[in-house]
């Protein structure tokens, strides 16, 4: 794991509870730096969102052999 600069964390305490954002001047990338509880949220909240997707996309394709196959 890296360590914080004291100009990473001085950006931190200035942002308070907002995300600090960085920009690398050589690619001119943007990045968002967010606390580690946050992102394992979003994470769980992206696969919670993956799951709901595919057992959707399961159920109508369960749906449409069962038109295709009928009994």
């Amino acid at each position: 794991m890296t360590n914080l600069t004291p100009e990473l964390l001085r950006a931190i305490r200035e942002a308070g509870d907002e995300p600090v954002r960085l920009e690398d001047p050589d690619s001119r990338d943007r990045y968002v730096l967010i606390p580690a509880d946050q992102y394992d949220r979003l994470l769980a909240l992206a696969d919670a969102r993956e799951r709901s997707a595919w057992l959707d996309r399961s159920e109508e394709a369960a749906k449409a052999w069962m038109r295709e196959n009928p009994y």
